[in-house]
């Protein structure tokens, strides 16, 4: 075998020139058209890779998250990571669109930034901006409510009355003397009574103020409160007082203090600058914009459990500032997100709005959510998937 292998090695070096240019032009008869088929899938590949380049690109314009993730990759110029991001869009816009708890129906545009707003027992919208506004559900001023030319805050609507927290801005700050609870009739929005929400003239009451806890009206009466959101279970208020850090629990009739819980801090049942609170029939959920978090409660003040935190993944938040809830789940407002969460805080869907708009107060009503956007000055409406369905 060796000796075999020896000779024609040998035959090859004695081969003259032209024997073996022969011996070459028989070994390649087929060299130049295998090429220009090569040549020809080179091209068409490069066609198909500039169609798809075109579609690709419009795609991370309009979708930064995508563009983020395909450089992260390292896959941005390769045409078969195209066809896998564009099979994996469709998939996903298709999987969300089926997943998706909201979706926006229309976006009411208005004079000034709302910030808080609820129902009429006649389906009329309350809008509270620099003027408490009646609007029809379409949008249409129907009326101006008078709230003795102070700014109306949190609203909450029940069969009986309109409740409405107002305060005035004085130089740097609230004057107190103007922080009221004011109760109107549902039928033709006359002022009913109202609470002064400030310092009682009580010498006791201030006396006790930073005392042991002490039932009744004079402790809380004590307080210089600063209202914000409002909700109402049965016979009860619930005040959100953002200067103390404290709920408010107020009778409704007649309007008067009952007790108060909270009290600053991180720690359970502890808040930093509540803002927006909501009741469900066995809990309050109460947005907490320095903790970054949402706190709920029993009825009676007791701390149940917490949702959130601080963080930009779905199911945490920046700054959060309105709640909702329902049959559908837990709804948290940021300044230009809003998030679905279920009642346990699992994050369901994440809605993006313009980056000048400021979200505050929602209200959920008849399978329609509103946001108040008072950065956009808008009163977005969005429709519930199982209205929608």
């Amino acid at each position: 075998m060796c000796t075999l292998a020896r000779a024609t090695v040998m035959q090859q070096r004695v081969l003259s020139p032209a024997a073996r240019a022969t011996s070459a032009d028989r070994s390649v008869p087929s060299a130049r058209p295998v090429a220009s088929r090569l040549t020809a899938a080179t091209r068409e590949q490069q066609r198909q890779c500039a169609k798809w380049q075109d579609l690709v690109s419009t795609v991370l314009l309009s979708n930064d998250l995508l563009s983020c993730v395909l450089r992260a990759l390292g896959i941005a110029g390769f045409a078969e990571a195209r066809l896998v991001c564009k099979f994996w869009l469709a998939v996903a816009d298709a999987t969300i669109a089926s997943l998706s708890v909201l979706r926006l129906e229309r976006s009411i545009p208005l004079q000034f930034g709302p910030t808080y707003l609820s129902n009429s027992p006649d389906g009329s919208l309350l809008v509270s901006e620099q003027r408490l506004q009646v609007l029809s559900p379409d949008g249409a001023i129907l009326r101006t409510l008078s709230c003795s030319r102070a700014r109306p805050w949190g609203i909450v609507c029940s069969d009986e009355a309109i409740f409405v927290a107002v305060s005035n801005l004085a130089g740097d700050g609230y004057s107190v003397d103007s922080c009221r609870l004011l109760k109107f009739s549902p039928t033709d929005f006359n002022c009913l009574s109202s609470l002064r929400l400030g310092r009682s003239q009580s010498s006791s009451a201030l006396h006790h103020l930073n005392g042991p806890h002490i039932p009744g009206i004079l402790r809380y009466q004590a307080h210089e409160r600063y209202p914000d959101g409002l909700a109402c279970a049965g016979n009860r208020l619930y005040l959100v007082d953002t200067r103390n850090d404290e709920i408010a629990i107020l009778g409704t009739s007649p309007l008067g203090f009952v007790d108060a819980f909270g009290g600053s801090g991180s720690e359970p049942g502890r808040l930093r600058y509540p803002l927006g609170i909501a009741c469900s029939a066995d809990a309050l959920y109460v947005v907490e914009r320095d903790n970054h978090r949402v706190q709920a409660f029993r009825h009676d003040g007791t701390h149940s459990r917490l949702i959130g935190g601080e963080g930009t993944r779905p199911g945490r938040f920046q700054h959060p500032r309105g709640v909702a809830v329902g049959a559908a789940g837990l709804f948290v407002s940021e300044a230009a997100r809003l998030t679905v969460l279920s009642l346990l805080g699992e994050p369901q869907q994440v809605v993006c709005f313009e980056p000048r708009a400021q979200l505050h107060g929602l209200h959920l009503h008849a399978e329609r959510l509103y946001a108040a956007d008072e950065g956009d000055r808008k009163l977005h409406v969005l429709l519930l998937r199982s209205a929608g369905a």
